[in-house]
């Protein structure tokens, strides 16, 4: 299965639905209640998140979202050269798909243990799942439904940029980056 490859928790046939996210799964296994107040201190960690929270309304699950840029590089001329950073760009549906579009950039730093996938033409996403780490910092998962998927852990991550758009716009910027 992708995600016993690619993401920190384990999946099995039993427990995935065929078209649903694993996290998704989370209300059973779990109840809403301990889901809510995970995403709370999820955002909490995360710096600038109040530019994707008044754009959304809340911390996104980045539930079909898709992923149109993901850029790693070493970060030449910084104090530490210890590990890379990693930006993706990250086209967010706000309610349905055919209503309001977002498009955010988000950075992680310090990034560690990196393993991708897939990447195409379309790069959706069942869910982006963060989870914090024991010793600090975050383990990553890029949810695959079609083309690329990802997991990796870093240190820091921030809202770069967060606004909304038009389909057009975000097809414009795809094609131009």
């Amino acid at each position: 299965m992708v995600e016993q490859l690619f993401c920190k928790q384990p999946v099995t046939r039993s427990n995935r639905v065929a078209g649903s996210s694993f996290s998704s799964l989370f209300p059973t296994l779990f109840g809403h209640s301990f889901i809510l107040r995970l995403m709370e201190s999820i955002e909490m960690g995360i710096v600038d998140a109040s530019k994707l929270i008044s754009v959304h309304g809340c911390w996104p699950s980045f539930h079909d979202a898709e992923i149109l840029d993901f850029h790693i590089w070493r970060n030449h001329g910084a104090i530490s050269l210890e590990y890379p950073i990693l930006t993706t760009k990250v086209h967010v549906f706000i309610g349905k798909p055919d209503t309001q579009h977002a498009l955010t950039t988000l950075r992680f730093e310090r990034v560690q243990d990196l393993t991708m996938h897939g990447f195409n033409h379309q790069n959706s996403v069942y869910g982006i799942s963060i989870q914090p780490r024991s010793n600090g910092g975050f383990s990553i998962c890029f949810d695959s439904a079609l083309g690329m998927g990802a997991s990796f852990d870093c240190s820091v991550i921030s809202v770069v940029d967060a606004q909304l758009c038009t389909a057009d716009a975000i097809l414009g910027s795809a094609k131009t980056e």
